[in-house]
């Protein structure tokens, strides 16, 4: 079945005249099978579906390539935001994983026999140390007690002593974990220090990337929203673009025939610059609500009245149509 409505070119002044014609004409023609003779088809506006792009990041822009009008692939890098900070990052981060690793190696490999003897001689000599102090203190605090040296002498020998006690007992730790290997605790910690350093230098490369911005799909430039050495907010749109091989067309059905479209419908399109060629398309989407009908898709002999929008998707792989050109849609049955 061929659904037909009559519709006029956009551009031309609704007549007060002929309201009864209008609604006649057109119950006639959608009711019909292959539609009456010389029926207009429904009337549209070809358009593109736009896409801003926008850096997830923010930062300085160094580059921003195609111009308007230009066609771009999925993979084409379209504009560039200065790396210099987040690259410092991750330099920095890259010298904490090889200091984290190294800590891990020496951990896993055990304390070296000569850094045990070198540690245990350190032991002892502060043993040594702290018991000349303890000797000296024991003979000072007698002199003390006969009058032969002031207080001040006693207290800084105690201090002292007290510091060479703390330091022996510190390398004796020491001495003992040389000795007996790094705990399974401090292994488990270095290796998650290991991947905490990893994963953030992975975040990082994931920031880098984003630096750079591509459209995804094959498209052409709309617009340059932005310039090179303009400062860019995270969001702030960039470039525009559209997709000229999947326009699509907004048909205006009356409220009252709507039950006889369907999503997924097949349509042909016929384009005054194309001639008599038709463009095939399909019914996408149809609105959950009604409208009155733009005045600019009127003629004299129709009235206002309650339609629902249609979305009529066609396709043009050799992206001979441009966005605005008047579109006249004629739906297929089933």
């Amino acid at each position: 079945m061929i659904i037909n409505l009559l519709r006029k070119r956009a551009g031309r002044r609704k007549s007060p005249g002929l309201p009864g014609v209008a609604t006649a004409t057109l119950l006639l023609a959608w009711g019909c099978a292959g539609g009456p003779e010389g029926a207009a088809p429904f009337q549209g506006v070809v358009e593109f579906e736009e896409t801003i792009l926008a850096f997830e990041v923010g930062g300085r822009i160094t580059e921003i390539g195609p111009r308007r009008g230009d066609t771009v692939d999925p993979k084409d890098v379209l504009a560039r935001l200065d790396p210099t900070l987040i690259e410092l990052e991750r330099k920095a981060r890259m010298a904490d994983l090889k200091a984290a690793k190294a800590q891990l190696s020496q951990l896993e490999a055990g304390t070296l026999p000569t850094q045990v003897r070198a540690t245990a001689a350190e032991m002892r000599a502060a043993k040594a140390h702290a018991q000349t102090l303890e000797n000296d203190l024991h003979r000072q605090e007698e002199l003390f007690e006969k009058g032969a040296v002031p207080p001040s002498v006693v207290d800084r020998l105690r201090t002292e002593l007290a510091a060479a006690q703390a330091q022996t007992a510190a390398l004796g730790e020491r001495l003992r974990g040389a000795r007996d290997g790094a705990r399974a605790e401090e292994i488990l910690a270095a290796e998650a220090r290991v991947e905490s350093v990893q994963a953030a230098i992975a975040a990082i490369d994931e920031k880098i990337s984003r630096h750079e911005l591509r459209a995804g799909f094959a498209a052409t430039i709309v617009d340059r929203l932005k310039e090179p050495g303009e400062i860019a907010a995270a969001g702030t749109p960039i470039l525009s673009l559209a997709d000229p091989g999947h326009p699509y067309v907004d048909i205006f059905v009356p409220q009252d025939s709507i039950a006889a479209v369907n999503i997924g419908q097949t349509a042909s399109t016929t384009i005054d610059a194309l001639g008599a060629q038709t463009v095939p398309g399909k019914v996408e989407h149809i609105s959950q609500r009604t409208e009155f009908t733009p005045r600019y898709l009127f003629s004299e002999r129709e009235r206002a009245a309650l339609v629902v929008r249609v979305r009529v998707r066609i396709e043009d792989e050799q992206r001979r149509l441009r966005a605005g050109v008047p579109a006249f849609v004629t739906l297929v049955g089933p």
